[in-house]
């Protein structure tokens, strides 16, 4: 049975009042969906491998120095602006996922941060003209950390149901419908399948096309953890699409 109980983060902003942000899980997991603060269960697979990856220093040393010595900003600049608006991704929502803009590289900066307020990984999406520059580079580790996105307060129908895609955006976009995980590419990792297990909610992997054959080897893969678990398969990625069609392809796999 899932209990309610005071988020130690929310708590040291002073928000949290009522005292019941933190969603603890049978399994002794436990995840805020207000400020995102994240904790696995003692003996998963997932929390003994952040613990492994914490006692690694040069790994995150090096993430933090590229992330932290490149000329950011947290003032997007106009064309950070309308590339996310493309996506329905205002400002806000890009201040509340810590968004940054590197003056060097002309990217958006993407962060990861983990429960203990430390980079775990970074996406980085290239906004120039240059075509020898790769339009997206990732840093970090995707195993340390899950961030599960969703909203603040639910509006609208919310639906119970954990979805997995490949990037940031699209998980802020179906985030606003239900709870989803960014999976920084198309593998499933097998801490996140631990994690998944302990929450004992439905399991929905979206893909595109291309991804479509690996996505059902993973489902399969899956489902003898996860009783319900299933693929969303779409020509595009959720990004791309309006927020009634995320509903509906969410809804029509339930």
């Amino acid at each position: 049975m899932t209990t309610h109980t005071r988020c130690p983060k929310c708590a040291q902003r002073g928000a949290d009042r009522a005292g019941d942000n933190l969603a603890v899980y049978p399994g002794g997991g436990a995840h805020c969906f207000a400020c995102g603060f994240h904790q696995h269960p003692p003996n998963s697979l997932a929390n003994m491998k952040a613990r492994m990856i914490h006692k690694q220093p040069d790994n995150g040393s090096m993430l933090n120095d590229y992330y932290n010595s490149s000329g950011l900003t947290p003032d997007l600049p106009i064309h950070a602006l309308r590339w996310l608006a493309r996506y329905q991704v205002g400002h806000d929502d890009a201040r509340r996922h810590n968004f940054t803009y590197c003056r060097d590289r002309d990217t958006l900066c993407m962060p990861t941060y983990d429960g203990m307020g430390e980079l775990a990984h970074l996406e980085e999406r290239y906004l120039g003209e240059s075509i020898s520059y790769p339009k997206y580079k990732s840093f970090g580790s995707k195993t340390a950390y899950f961030k599960m996105f969703s909203p603040i307060v639910p509006t609208g129908e919310w639906l119970r149901v954990v979805v997995l895609v490949e990037d940031t955006l699209s998980s802020i976009r179906v985030g606003r419908v239900c709870a989803c995980i960014p999976l920084h590419g198309t593998h499933i990792p097998n801490e996140l399948v631990n994690l998944l297990h302990t929450m004992k909610d439905p399991v929905r992997v979206w893909l595109d096309r291309d991804a479509a054959q690996k996505g059902a080897k993973a489902v399969l893969g899956m489902s003898q953890f996860i009783p319900d678990v299933r693929s969303i398969i779409t020509a595009l990625d959720p990004k791309e699409y309006n927020q009634e069609a995320i509903v509906d392809f969410v809804k029509g796999s339930l």
